[in-house]
């Protein structure tokens, strides 16, 4: 990392995530790397996850002497993590951190993903990033950019944003004043480019102070292939060869994921049929007709699980854009769901079916079973609309964005 003001002219992206692995990791580094390899650029991870990859920079306590870290401690337990201030220490160190960091280079760029549950506060990096006036892409994979705290408010039926937040369906004590304050810090930002995942996003984007700001969907990428097919791996899981398989995949089962759909599922499926479920936080006892395994690496184990699968059932309450649909697309899977969030955009009418958004399970059912029988979708079609994910063309996007602000 260069650190001194006369090496060179390069521009440095530095990103900053929750997280550096699975789904969010990849798509934050698979633009990072597309840059760097197209165009002048080095880059900089910045996470709490100590990945072990190249170009990171870890936040920890390990930054702060003992002292200091008992004091931003003790200044944790009079505060809220929902105050949009926890650890303000350790944040105004990690800010430190970063100006030596990025030192040397004549441009700098900042590249925001999900900053949801980090152990700083994204206060003073914002204040930071505004002060300088420096470049920022600020990547929506969710609402909770621009909500008092929560990451989907369809499930609930809220419209707490056309009110900012004053009335929280989810109870958050404080979710207008954490609305306040990231409205506030985004709008000063005078060289933001906000790039939600999906125009389900968007939309519920305009609806707030942030509409005029210069905004642009950039859907997720993935490089996750079909692979051959595992021998033995249907045995293995106890399924037969004539017993017909649903998948579905999340990294944690809740509501906001439809956990209650995939029982019901579950209670009404045909007997020759098995549900393979994918994701931590989940209780397959009970239910015969149920394989449970625990979160697997989309990229490396999952396409093999795919392999076995007829069709793949989403019951999301309010995703975004998940990227799961895609990889499953990619592997020739067709996706058959509800609806919810922006998972529409992710389906052609080529590649799986919506059933509505009113959580039938008997439609849900008859879907899938009509896709698992009759085949009414093409395997060349469903891997064409998953590939559209996978062609680089959104990492370009990313790249053009960096690309204007040198304009």
């Amino acid at each position: 990392m260069c650190n001194n003001k006369f090496m060179n002219n390069k521009t440095i992206i530095v990103a900053l995530s929750c997280i550096d692995s699975r789904s969010s990791g990849f798509i934050m580094r698979s633009a990072l790397e597309y840059a760097s390899k197209h165009g002048d650029y080095d880059y900089l991870v910045i996470t709490p996850e100590d990945s072990g990859k190249p170009h990171s920079f870890v936040v920890s306590d390990a930054l702060l002497s003992k002292p200091l870290l008992f004091l931003d401690k003790c200044i944790n337990k009079l505060s809220k993590p929902e105050d949009g201030f926890r650890s303000p220490i350790l944040s105004l160190k990690l800010v430190k951190e970063i100006k030596k960091m990025i030192n040397g280079y004549s441009r700098i760029i900042f590249h925001i993903h999900s900053l949801h549950h980090i152990p700083y506060s994204f206060v003073p990096v914002l204040r930071f990033i505004k002060k300088h006036n420096y470049p920022c892409v600020y990547t929506f994979h969710d609402v909770w950019p621009f909500t008092g705290g929560c990451y989907n408010f369809e499930q609930h039926g809220c419209n707490g944003i056309e009110k900012r937040c004053k009335k929280c369906a989810f109870g958050y004590k404080k979710a207008h004043k954490l609305y306040k304050i990231k409205i506030k810090l985004l709008l000063k930002m005078k060289n933001l480019v906000i790039a939600p995942v999906s125009n389900y996003c968007k939309k519920s984007l305009l609806k707030t102070e942030l509409k005029d700001k210069r905004i642009e969907v950039v859907n997720v990428e993935t490089n996750v292939k079909r692979l051959a097919p595992k021998e033995d791996l249907r045995k293995s899981l106890g399924i037969k060869e004539n017993e017909k398989v649903i998948i579905s995949v999340c990294a944690y089962w809740c509501s906001l994921k439809g956990v209650e759909y995939i029982y019901e599922l579950a209670k009404k499926l045909p007997k020759d049929y098995k549900l393979l479920i994918v994701g931590n936080n989940f209780d397959a006892t009970g239910y015969n007709n149920i394989i449970h395994l625990p979160f697997l690496d989309n990229l490396k184990e999952l396409p093999y699980y795919f392999n076995i699968s007829d069709a793949f059932a989403s019951v999301t309450q309010g995703d975004n854009f998940p990227l799961v649909l895609v990889e499953a697309q990619c592997c020739g899977v067709p996706v058959v769901g509800f609806g919810h969030g922006g998972t529409p955009e992710e389906v052609s009418p080529k590649s799986g079916l919506m059933v509505g958004t009113d959580n039938n399970v008997d439609k849900l059912v008859e879907a899938l079973i009509d896709t698992c029988e009759n085949h009414p979708f093409k395997e060349e079609d469903i891997v064409a609309n998953g590939e559209l994910y996978s062609s680089g063309l959104n990492n370009k996007k990313y790249f053009d964005i960096y690309e204007s602000f040198k304009k």
